[in-house]
């Protein structure tokens, strides 16, 4: 790929995501006129900044009581770390990994420290793990590897990683 269109293909997934995230905070704005009171107003402040993911890996062992661990690297080098537990539907366990371009977070690592919200959904050949904060959407990592179960959630920390 020459650097022409490294630049077009780069200029357009950052359009796209400039859009989403306006009609993101449009809907947030409409939800929060009609149900006053029921979303943090830092949440009605757009986003305009995302932070790269560089790689990532998550695995879990679950029996309807399930424990989560969750290893991501942020472009910049930053290397954070997540331990979070909660319950579900079914038992299993898996190992997942990826990472590409198109993956990002809504905080930098100094603000993703702390208490977040999560829920897993695995299949045979992959999962997907989203990450909240009240109601603000931290970021979502899809994974390929192997692994058996059905949905979990619950609460976990992230930490600076070693």
């Amino acid at each position: 790929m020459d650097t022409q269109t490294k630049i077009s293909i780069d200029h357009i997934v950052e359009q796209i995501y400039k859009q989403r995230n306006a009609e993101i905070l449009e809907h947030k704005k409409m939800f929060a006129q009609k149900y006053p009171g029921k979303i943090d107003p830092a949440a009605l402040v757009e986003t305009t900044v995302e932070y790269q993911i560089k790689s990532y890996r998550f695995d879990y062992w679950a029996a309807f009581y399930i424990r989560l661990e969750c290893y991501l690297t942020y472009e910049t080098g930053e290397v954070m770390q997540f331990h979070g537990d909660g319950g579900g539907v079914g038992a299993g366990g898996g190992v997942y990994a990826g990472g590409n371009s198109t993956t990002f977070f809504s905080l930098p690592p100094k603000d993703l420290i702390g208490e977040c919200s999560w829920y897993l959904q695995p299949v045979a050949i992959g999962a997907l793990i989203h990450f909240w904060r009240g109601s603000t959407s931290i970021g979502t990592l899809v994974g390929a590897g192997a692994g058996t179960g059905l949905s979990f959630g619950g609460t976990g920390t992230w930490s600076m990683g070693s």
